[in-house]
């Protein structure tokens, strides 16, 4: 049996006309195009659904035609909403090959899901045709600014290099005339690796992450900028600490080492104090959060502690600030502060701190 599969991965048919998919069957495939139809006849996905009836109506085998959706939250979610969809229609029909019909490149992303489960056949692409007179023009430039997903793509870079003139002038004003296209450079560059690298949808997401913890309260979202803020001071501690070691050094050893050691001296203090207020806002989180809070979660704090402690002794060693003295007391007492802290709250499989609660009222 054949199978003509019509996709579309942004879910435009669910929310734009609320129907629900999978969608299977000429009549049912009709009438689901006909309601998306009436909510946006403008949508390409409508002109998709079309030919993939016209498909199915002029094929000569026996065969069968289905509509399935994704995701628009993200190309993952949708590219999992698809599988999920494509298994579905499987499941209730023994197809041995597909045709897929998109209205995109973009939506050809799934061709890989679909191919890994029947062999294609055959992909239609349906491009809608447009006169080319100012009128059409004008509306094709309207739905590319409404649509976030191309504005995104091709509006950002756009405007970067628009805004080489503008920077020219401000950097003009502070006699750095060279600056606005290394800025320009750097901020075009920052965009095509992320999108290169599909950080996008990361960001995406800890962005959905910081205003969702907002609206909820988590005091880690407060301790996490606390944090980033003491390792931006940590990370500026080292460098100057570099330089002032670069200047007149007193290593014990030379090379690169010594170097880096300078910049953990410097840094590590307050790399351990954001270490363990990130830790302490995320303990507290958790134990709002949940009923089965793990005492194990109590050792973050004093295993940073206990890290830095240590990274600072043998520093100082390294630099010829610390005799074998000072580094033996700080291994020793660092060493101490993380057995001390798993001995109190437990290692891995400890219980949690409301069951130890509960066994005492018992008791």
């Amino acid at each position: 049996m054949l199978l003509i599969i019509c996709v579309d991965r942004d879910d435009d048919v669910g929310r734009k006309a609320g129907i629900g998919t999978p969608v299977v069957g000429r009549d049912a495939v009709e009438d689901a195009a006909r309601r998306f139809g009436v909510a946006d006849p403008e949508d390409s996905d409508l002109n998709a659904l079309f030919q993939a009836i016209r498909l199915y109506d002029e094929t000569d085998e026996e065969a069968e035609i289905a509509l399935v959706t994704g995701s628009r939250d993200t190309h993952r979610n949708g590219d999992r909403a698809v599988a999920a969809q494509v298994d579905e229609v499987l499941e209730d029909m023994d197809a041995s090959s597909a045709i897929v019909v998109t209205d995109g490149a973009e939506d050809e992303g799934i061709i890989p899901i679909v191919e890994s489960r029947l062999r294609i056949d055959g992909v239609s692409r349906t491009v809608v045709k447009q006169s080319e007179n100012l009128e059409n023009a004008y509306h094709v430039l309207k739905r590319l600014l409404d649509d976030p997903d191309t504005r995104g793509t091709v509006l950002i870079p756009i405007g970067i290099v628009l805004l080489i003139f503008p920077i020219n002038v401000v950097m003009n004003l502070f006699d750095l005339p060279n600056a606005a296209l290394g800025i320009t450079a750097g901020l075009l560059g920052s965009y095509f690796l992320m999108k290169g690298l599909g950080m996008d949808e990361d960001i995406e997401r800890l962005t959905d992450a910081a205003r969702d913890g907002i609206y909820s309260g988590k005091v880690s979202l407060i301790t996490y900028l606390v944090a980033a803020g003491l390792v931006v001071i940590g990370a500026a501690s080292g460098l100057r600490e570099v330089q002032e070691f670069t200047a007149q050094s007193e290593a014990v050893i030379e090379g690169a080492v010594p170097v880096g050691m300078a910049f953990v001296q410097g840094a590590v203090a307050w790399f351990t104090t954001g270490g363990m207020v990130s830790s302490v806002g995320r303990i507290v989180d958790e134990y709002i959060q949940r009923d089965d809070f793990p005492r194990t979660y109590l050792n973050g704090p004093f295993y940073v502690m206990s890290m830095g402690l240590a990274l600072h002794a043998v520093s100082g060693f390294m630099l010829g600030r610390f005799d074998e003295v000072y580094l033996a007391v700080g291994v020793v007492i660092s060493v101490g502060i993380g057995m001390a802290s798993t001995a109190v709250f437990g290692g891995i499989g400890g219980g949690s701190v409301r069951d130890s609660d509960e066994v005492a009222e018992v008791e």
